[in-house]
Order: structure tokens, then C-alpha cells, then sequence
């Protein structure tokens, strides 16, 4: 548990980008891909361009802000994505005077059941990042799957916007 990919900055310099490529990734048992900020400086960046993507058992894909500096922008291209299970998916989240950066999710099918959420939310006075899912066939979210903006804090919400080329199935 707690493997992966990181990227923080704690000060006023920026974290870096963290790119993964290739024909599948799995995130399981609370790994993580993660770029966060503590300080001024602004969270990097994550980009996955993938065949099939799942996140699965508390594996989460984050950015995050807890300082002044903003949140990063994360951009999943799949074939497939599917998130499944408690505390599993992708974030971006704000905590104080940043901002949550974007989720951005292009894919075939996109499935968040069991449980597994995309969650860009602010408990501070940053802005929440806007969340926008675009499916070439279905989007699926179910058995408890969510995906979340919410505000907590001072700070104002982003928006979700989800494209589906033939259905959505809540």
C-alpha cells in the first residue's frame, strides 16, 4: 500500500508533471499517482494516455492544493476507465487559498461503481476544479459511484459536465 508516482512542491517553486503511458495501467491497494502543494508554488501536472485504465482498492489519482499555490490539471486518456470501491478514484482537491485544478477524462466507456468517485471539491477558499468526462460510447456511474463538486469552504464550486456518444446509466 501507499506506492506510486509523486510530485509536491512545499514552497514557492512549482512541482513537477508526471506523464504514464502504455497499453494498460492498474492502480490497486491504495497506490497513487499524486501531485500536491503545500505552499505558493502551484501542484504539477498528470497526464496518462493508456489503453485500459482501472482504479480499484483505495487507489486514488490526486491533486492537491493545501497552500496558496494552485492545483494541478489532470488528464486521462483511455480506451477504458473504470473506477471501483471505497476511497478509489481521482481528485482534486483544495484546502485553503488555491484552487483545485481540472479533471479531464476521454475515453471509450467510463465506469465509477462500487463506491469509486471523481471528487473535485474545496473546504477553503480556493475554487474547486471543473470535472469534464467525455465517453466515445458510455458512462456509467452506479452502486454508490459518484462523481462530486462540492464546497465546504468559502470557495465556489466547479462544474461537471459529462458527454456520452450513446448513453449515460445512472
Amino acid at each position: 500500500a501507499g506506492s506510486g508516482f509523486f510530485s509536491t512542491a512545499s514552497g514557492s517553486g512549482n512541482a513537477g508533471a508526471i506523464t504514464v503511458a502504455g497499453p494498460a495501467l492498474l492502480l490497486a491497494d491504495g497506490g497513487r499517482i499524486s501531485v500536491t502543494t503545500d505552499g505558493t508554488g502551484n501542484a504539477g501536472t498528470i497526464l496518462t494516455n493508456v489503453g485500459s485504465r482501472s482504479v480499484t482498492g483505495g487507489a486514488r489519482v490526486d491533486s492537491s492544493t493545501t497552500g496558496g499555490g494552485s492545483g494541478g490539471t489532470m488528464t486521462i486518456n483511455a480506451s477504458d476507465l473504470s473506477i471501483s470501491g471505497a476511497d478509489s478514484g481521482l481528485f482534486s482537491t483544495a484546502s485553503s487559498t488555491g484552487s483545485a485544478g481540472q479533471i479531464n477524462v476521454s475515453a471509450g466507456d467510463v465506469a465509477v461503481t462500487d463506491g469509486g468517485r471523481i471528487d473535485s471539491s474545496t473546504t477553503g477558499a480556493g475554487a474547486g476544479g471543473e470535472i469534464n468526462i467525455s465517453a466515445a460510447s458510455q458512462v456509467e456511474i452506479s452502486g454508490g459511484g459518484s462523481v462530486r463538486a462540492d464546497s465546504l469552504g468559502a470557495g465556489n464550486t466547479g462544474s461537471i459536465t459529462i458527454a456520452a456518444g450513446d448513453r449515460i446509466v445512472m
